[in-house]
Formats: C-alpha cells, structure tokens, sequence
C-alpha cells in the first residue's frame, strides 16, 4: 500500500478516535440531548405550521439531523480505513 494512502487511512481512523472519545466526554452528552430536544421541538412545530413556515422549520431540523449525522460518518469512515489497514497489513 502507497504511504500516501496509508497516512490518509491513519489520519481517518484518528479523526475517528477523537470523535468516538468526544462523543462519550458529558459536554458531549449535554451538546447532544439539547440538539435532540431542539429537533423534536421542531418537528412539533412543523406539524402545526402552514407549507411556508413549514418549510422553514424543515430545513433548521435538517442543518440539525446533519451535524450528528457528519459526526457519525466520520466515525463510520475510521472504522472503514481501519479495517482497510488491517487487511493491508495482513496481505
């Protein structure tokens, strides 16, 4: 395997260390039942708003779900270059 690629898939698997351990730090847990309590107040929102404001509150929930959802990817991504690293190593 290229070192180039090698030092890619490393850095992966660091960024998603970092995350996994921030995920478990308690600011985290804070940060995250507040972004849950915001979409779940939004959504209530939604359901009572006309197609305009309706519109509106779909896209702050989205902005919302994809802030976890880049968090959760970059975990993902680590557990892939990982693997790829391990089989690499194992050839």
């Amino acid at each position: 395997m290229d070192e180039l690629v090698r030092a890619s898939l490393s850095s992966k698997v660091q960024e998603a260390s970092i995350l996994r351990e921030w995920c478990k730090h308690e600011g985290f847990k804070i940060w995250k039942k507040e972004l849950d309590s915001r979409i779940e107040d939004l959504k209530n929102e939604w359901f009572k708003a006309d197609d305009e404001a309706g519109k509106k509150i779909k896209l702050r929930a989205q902005v919302y779900g994809e802030t976890l959802d880049f968090i959760k990817k970059k975990i993902l991504e680590g557990d892939n270059a990982a693997l790829t690293l391990r089989n690499s190593d194992s050839e």
